[in-house]
């Protein structure tokens, strides 16, 4: 079976997933997702990185605001809540492959043949708690993503002449 294929069908429960549930019903389960899209709001607003359902409105420290810098566009040029809930499900869900594609590349650097690294990949995608990521408002599929792919930089660092080039852009 092409490798691609297992691509695909490691997508599709999460694809099922973020479609059925693209209202959102389980918005505010986690806790964090709620404030992540506040923290977004804020953001698109131009008030900074704050929590505006609170009192005074504090500035966010507890959450990274990465996940809020891509979703402050969805406030911005988007319907308003709740109809910022579908395309921000497919923002998030789109992290999904992106952190299938790094697991990947991750198993390919560290010496796993293509059908191995195939086969994890596919495992990785079809594992329930990452179907359930890819359809919450959480930063951790982009946070993989992320450390995969500093992961990969800083080992193609210890192979080539510019390393320290790389070993630095990898943090």
């Amino acid at each position: 079976m092409r490798g691609w294929v297992l691509f695909v069908i490691a997508l599709a429960p999460s694809a099922y997933l973020a479609w059925s549930w693209r209202d959102m019903p389980q918005l505010g389960l986690h806790h964090d997702d709620g404030l992540y899209l506040v923290g977004a709001k804020s953001l698109a607003a131009g008030n900074g990185y704050r929590i505006e359902s609170l009192p005074g409105q504090p500035f966010e420290t507890k959450y990274p605001p990465m996940l809020p810098l891509l979703l402050a566009p969805l406030w911005k040029f988007g319907p308003g809540f709740p109809a910022i809930l579908k395309p921000a499900m497919l923002l998030v869900w789109l992290m999904l492959p992106l952190y299938l594609y790094c697991m990947r590349a991750v198993f390919r650097q560290f010496g796993f043949g293509s059908r191995e690294a195939w086969l994890l990949t596919f495992a990785a995608g079809m594992h329930p708690l990452i179907c359930l990521l890819s359809t919450a408002i959480m930063s951790d599929l982009l946070f993989l993503s992320l450390y995969l792919g500093c992961l990969l930089w800083a080992e193609k660092a210890l192979e080539c002449r510019q390393g320290a080039r790389l070993a630095l852009a990898a943090g």
